[in-house]
């Protein structure tokens, strides 16, 4: 798979890649790119596209199912729930 300019994680040390993706996320969300009832990638495959550690992924998809803004299938795939467009501030992401 390829990575993706759509979710970047840098090597910044002051913030985890998980709060990073959480982030970038939240702001595809907000500016209408992933829309409610669409697909989402999995924790594996957002690993993949951005280069994040699958743990740091897994936390990334595990706050984003929490916070209700995505949902699991019975088949395992993840569609968006909640659209984050028109809201100024980002969803307050996982702690390190």
């Amino acid at each position: 798979m390829r990575r993706s300019p759509m979710f970047r994680v840098t090597e910044d040390t002051a913030r985890p890649s998980s709060k990073q993706l959480v982030e970038t996320i939240s702001e595809s969300l907000r500016s209408g790119q992933y829309r409610p009832g669409e697909g989402f990638p999995n924790s594996r495959q957002l690993a993949d596209l951005t280069g994040a550690s699958p743990l740091d992924s897994l936390k990334a998809v595990t706050y984003l199912l929490k916070a209700g803004f995505v949902r699991q299938l019975t088949t395992g795939q993840l569609v968006v729930v909640k659209s984050l467009a028109g809201i100024e501030t980002c969803p307050q992401p996982p702690a390190r």
